[in-house]
């Protein structure tokens, strides 16, 4: 009989330790308001490490000592000394015959460590393309340097903010253009608003009067296209531009069309960023 008890104290003291574990929940460990550059992900030599290889670039930069990577990892922008683009380097020598592909004027990165004035960030190309490697820290701004549009008003007051998607160039052009649209790894259900990340990065031969003028914003849920937003661009460089649509909408592509005299000569990155519901 007392060996009957001590089993069933043991189950039950058993179950009373699994309940707890299931009921403790996971808790965001930052003070709400503060640390708004925060990108969630805390900062440690194993978080850091992974979020280089995740890149696929582990053996081709040299990487952070452990004891180079920040506590916290910071979202932050590039801001380039012409506007246009920065180095992004192999190693800590800032060899420039040693280089990953360009980071552009504006684009968002994930800050990881710092040596010997060159940071280590993740970032992705203008084929939306992620990879690591190393910028000079001064070449690094905590808010975007370029200028911020918006097109149209939020339908509603509260938003839910989700991550910013993985996407790629079309293989296809544009119907009627001969320009590509930007494709999401994963459609955007009932999206309400989104950044728009846009930048002419070569004119091939134009001249500058010649791509410069008003865009159209175009998305498709898969059934087609649809306009949706106007901006206008009438001076080279990164600029944001908050599209808020008209209702809920499925977004699997965005397409940008210029109106000017060279639409399809003309180099162009775009991103997809910050997606509201």
């Amino acid at each position: 009989m007392k060996r009957m008890i001590s089993l069933l104290c043991a189950v039950l003291l058993l179950v009373s330790l699994s309940c707890t574990a299931v009921a403790a929940p996971a808790i965001n460990n930052s003070i709400k308001g503060q640390d708004s550059q925060s990108s969630g992900l805390p900062g440690d030599y194993r978080n850091g490490l992974q979020a280089i290889l995740d890149t696929g670039d582990g053996s081709k930069i040299t990487l952070p000592e452990s004891g180079s990577y920040f506590s916290t990892f910071y979202t932050m922008y590039i801001d380039a000394p012409k506007n246009n683009s920065v180095y992004v380097y192999r190693d800590l020598t800032a060899n420039k015959n040693q280089t990953m592909p360009v980071a552009y004027q504006g684009i968002r990165v994930l800050a990881l460590a710092e040596e010997k004035g060159l940071t280590c960030i993740v970032y992705h190309d203008h084929d939306n393309v992620r990879h690591a490697g190393w910028v000079n820290s001064e070449n690094l701004a905590s808010s975007f340097p370029g200028d911020e549009l918006t097109c149209g008003s939020p339908i509603i007051s509260i938003l839910q903010h989700l991550s910013d998607p993985e996407v790629e160039w079309s293989r296809d052009n544009f119907v009627g253009a001969k320009q590509k649209y930007t494709l999401m790894e994963d459609a955007i259900q009932s999206c309400q608003q989104f950044t728009l990340d846009y930048q002419v990065t070569a004119r091939n031969g134009a001249q500058t009067n010649q791509i410069l003028g008003p865009r159209t914003v175009y998305v498709n849920d898969g059934s087609g296209w649809e306009e949706v937003a106007t901006f206008d661009y009438y001076e080279l460089g990164a600029v944001h531009v908050t599209v808020n649509l008209s209702r809920p909408m499925d977004i699997a592509a965005v397409a940008t069309v210029a109106t000017c005299a060279k639409p399809d000569v003309f180099s162009f990155r775009q991103c997809v960023l910050d997606p509201m519901v």
